[in-house]
């Protein structure tokens, strides 16, 4: 990526109240900085973040034991309200942040073609979990080890 795009991108993301996302933001993000023509001639599409968050309600009935894979993730709305889902069942079960942290990027995953898109779902990811938590003491090392860390490129890539 080029000097003039990441600046660019800066001055985007400048704008948002990170503290208080309760979407997926960067999807208007991406689709500000990647051409229509582009992203149709990819086949994407973006999913409302109503009905994303339906279907994980209705899809995903035991968040701590499921697995969740987008296997075309974009900016991430499918994995926004997948972790949403995992935190807050780990909380309900007395989770400690650690525990949460490794158990959620075990069992929510997702992967895209277009590397921008990853980019941007790593950070929908990182939101979704939440400032207040990725701030938390990290006794388990679980931040510090690199999270999102498991990133495979081949043809695409996938996240966290």
């Amino acid at each position: 990526m080029g000097s003039r795009f990441v600046r660019g991108l800066a001055r985007r993301l400048a704008r948002f109240a990170w503290a208080h996302v309760e979407t997926d933001v960067m999807k208007v993000l991406y689709e500000s900085v990647i051409d229509a023509e582009q992203r149709h001639s990819l086949g994407e599409y973006y999913t409302p973040d109503w009905l994303a968050e339906i279907v994980v309600e209705e899809t995903v009935t035991d968040a701590l034991t499921e697995r969740v894979l987008d296997p075309s993730c974009g900016s991430g709305t499918f994995l926004f309200h997948a972790v949403r889902r995992y935190i807050a069942a780990g909380e309900a079960a007395g989770m400690g942040i650690g525990e949460m942290l490794t158990g959620v990027t075990s069992k929510v995953l997702g992967m895209d073609v277009h590397p921008v898109a990853v980019t941007l779902a790593r950070i929908t990811y990182l939101l979704a979990i939440g400032p207040e938590r990725l701030a938390h003491d990290d006794p388990a090392g679980v931040l510090r080890a690199g999270l999102p860390g498991r990133t495979r490129c081949s043809g695409g890539s996938r996240t966290p």
